[in-house]
């Protein structure tokens, strides 16, 4: 009889191994399923002792010994990257076996006895256990991360250049990126004339045999390949693999919104430094933190960094202040709806005579992003999760809401009816004039008449919709304003002053999946002409440049109380400057602000400089990490439980706030952030506090949002 160690690999278990026992000989590394609760889950074996001299741990045990339900398969993960899951747990306050159940695919777990027996060369499943500095390469220590910032032509040159730099070598590339659509275009333009040893993995690969199939090639394979993929791919146990190429290193997909809250780009550098290989990061602009790396030495550059990326297209930057059909700053008009300014007018008309392309940008969907009361200027929030609700028009119907809404802070109030399960959402008095968008038809639909059509409130973030025919829950008023600019009120602008142009509109609402808009984006950049109103999410399919770009509105995005928000702007404005050909224009009315004028020449720079001095006078990465713990519930548990966070972490001083909208659910929600200096993270003693956390508590290290 054996006693065993194993790393649970599952989400929400809490404990770094459990222990279990069997009659059967096994050794570390072996896949097995043990019992845990009333479910089987898979586990990696990390200790093995014959139960005659583990008596006392035996006994010492808070649990029943259980017995594992069965072996599943040899040593399938390399040594190096259990020893890289676990320094990526501590770095994310997680468990191990959270971090593998993240980053090995489904498939491969369900058929791990199928893929352990693949026949190998050079062992790269079958392999004996070894010390990290085995693995391949001659190198002792992991080098330093290297980075490439230049356009992405330029970047396509250096990653084919390192691909035939290794398979001269005999060993394998893995090149990474934050979205599969990234990963196809990545395949498709590095695997030219290599593409008998180029391989794609990603998780839409259906069925699941084929992605078992594809796994099983890339370990039979005795050549060396270009692995290319997303996160889930760095789990493949190629042990000739030398080269991980993170391409488009900031891109917010790459963090993962769900527990264990998951930094691919962390994951991949502890995966580099345990198995020797190189580590290099690529985007037309890197983020702050990985350009203060190199600035300290941590990192060095591959090549010359692009630091004035160049541009023929002549940049135009519009006061939307000063125009006098432009809405006044805080209120609006009935008046108001001046979307494009003179500028913007007259050039799309030229694009129209000359059959030249436009993209116009929006931040938001929707007809507008907000909604106020003209009288108190109270904003109109969901009735479920209290974010802000956004205008939309919409076909004549009725809006019911879900059947277990239940509100009662929302109930009564002045001018407002209670709700019950399923009834009608009720009218008001508020006049259509209001959410018209000005005049001709630009407050309704495409090819509608304002008779046929009805604006509903719709929220973003838990999708309840209801009827816009609504009076102020503060003080009854009927006069609700529209504000800001959105998809939907930009096209029927356009509309009306350029009919005759096919015009297509991409946004989470037109083109609500991946495959609807990239379709739609290839049509117009297959077209001689027309006009293109999008949001971000047309960005990764923006693969041709396109004559003429206005940023019709951006400003709701720098009114967000976020630290990351500069850069993320920058970034945007930086790809859309680098896809014009001819005109680069941005509407704003904070023509002062540095990001534009650093934006329309180009000064990466200068932004970058700026923007790491403001981070470190308020503290935030890279000078700190960031720990934020999160909790949803009732309000009077949640204030409960903050005071405890607040007292048990009395010593690392968090700021405790709430979050400026419910869950989806409707619950309530609070943070608590720690600011740890960089250097003494990860901190031992403030992980074993973390850890005795309930499971209700998320924990985050450096979100994307402290929000």
């Amino acid at each position: 009889m054996y006693v065993l160690d194993v790393i649970p690999i599952a989400k929400a278990v809490g404990r770094e191994t459990l222990t279990y026992f069997t009659s059967e000989r096994v050794s570390s590394g072996m896949l097995v399923s043990v019992p845990l609760r009333a479910r089987k889950i898979p586990a990696i074996v990390t200790a093995v002792e014959d139960v005659r001299g583990a008596k006392s741990r035996i006994r010492s045990l808070e649990h029943e010994l259980r017995r594992i339900e069965s072996l599943e398969a040899a040593r399938f993960l390399l040594p190096s990257f259990i020893a890289a899951a676990t320094k990526t747990a501590r770095l994310a306050a997680t468990t191990t076996g959270s971090v593998i159940f993240d980053l090995i695919p489904k498939p491969v777990l369900e058929h791990a006895r199928e893929i352990s027996g693949a026949p190998t060369k050079n062992a790269n499943v079958l392999f004996p256990f070894a010390s990290s500095a085995t693995v391949t390469g001659t190198m002792l220590a992991p080098p330093e991360p290297e980075i490439v910032q230049a356009p992405e032509d330029e970047r396509m040159a250096v990653y084919r250049r390192l691909i035939r730099e290794a398979l001269v070598k005999e060993e394998s590339v893995m090149v990474l990126a934050p979205t599969v659509y990234l990963a196809r275009r990545l395949a498709r333009t590095l695997s030219k004339g290599i593409e008998q040893y180029s391989i794609l993995i990603h998780g839409e690969i259906k069925p699941r045999s084929s992605f078992v199939s594809l796994w099983r090639r890339a370990l039979e394979e005795p050549h060396p390949l270009l692995i290319v993929g997303t996160g889930s791919a760095l789990s493949l146990p190629r042990r000739d693999c030398a080269v991980y190429i993170l391409e488009e290193e900031g891109s917010r997909s790459y963090k993962h919104l769900a527990r264990p809250f998951l930094d691919i780009r962390s994951a991949t550098e502890e995966v580099c430094r345990a198995a020797r290989a190189r580590f290099v990061l690529g985007s037309a602009l890197l983020r702050a933190e990985t350009l203060y790396r190199a600035e300290s030495g941590e990192a060095h550059a591959l090549v010359p960094p692009t630091l004035r990326p160049l541009t023929a297209a002549r940049m135009v930057l519009v006061d939307m202040a000063k125009k006098k059909n432009a809405p006044p700053q805080g209120r609006a008009s009935a008046s108001r709806r001046a979307m494009l300014s003179e500028e913007a007018e007259a050039l799309i008309h030229r694009s129209t005579e000359a059959e030249e392309r436009v993209l116009i940008f929006t931040a938001r969907r929707g007809l507008a992003p907000t909604i106020v009361c003209g009288d108190c200027e109270r904003v109109v929030l969901c009735r479920r999760c209290s974010a802000a609700v956004v205008l939309h028009s919409a076909p004549r119907r009725n809006v019911f809401l879900p059947r277990n809404f239940n509100s009662e802070a929302e109930e009564g109030g002045p001018g407002k009816p209670e709700y019950s399960p399923w009834r009608k959402a009720p009218t008001s008095k508020v006049s259509e004039r209001n959410f018209a968008g000005g005049a001709g038809n630009r407050g309704f639909p495409e090819n509608r008449e304002p008779s046929e059509a009805r604006p509903l409130f719709r929220c973003h973030r838990c999708s309840l919709e209801r009827d816009a025919h609504e009076t102020c829950v503060n003080c009854g008023g009927w006069k609700l304003v529209a504000l800001g600019v959105g998809t939907e009120i930009v096209a029927n602008a356009v509309r009306a002053r350029v009919p005759e142009v096919p015009i297509t509109r991409v946004d989470g609402d037109s083109t609500p999946s991946a495959p609807k808009a990239e379709k739609a984006v290839r049509t117009f950049l297959d077209s001689r002409a027309g006009i293109l109103i999008s949001t971000e999410m047309t960005l990764p399919y923006l693969t041709d440049d396109i004559e003429h770009i206005v940023v019709a509105s951006l400003d709701s995005l720098l009114a967000l109380p976020d630290f990351r928000m500069n850069e993320r702007v920058f970034h945007l404005l930086l790809t859309l400057r680098s896809r014009a050909l001819k005109t680069f224009l941005i509407q704003t009315r904070s023509p002062g602000h540095r990001l534009f004028s650093q934006a329309l020449s180009g000064h990466t720079s200068d932004f970058i400089r700026e923007e790491l001095a403001e981070r470190k006078r308020f503290g935030y990465p890279p000078f700190t990490t960031l720990v934020k713990i999160s909790r949803a519930g009732a309000r009077e548990a949640l204030i409960k439980d903050m005071e405890h966070i607040k007292t048990m972490l009395a010593a690392y001083t968090p700021v405790i706030y709430p979050a400026p909208t419910n869950t989806p659910r409707g619950n309530t929600q609070m943070h608590a952030l720690l600011k740890i200096p960089r250097a003494l993270w990860p901190d031992e003693a403030l992980l074993g506090l973390l850890s005795t956390l309930s499971p209700t508590f998320a924990i985050d290290v450096n979100p994307e949002s402290i929000l």
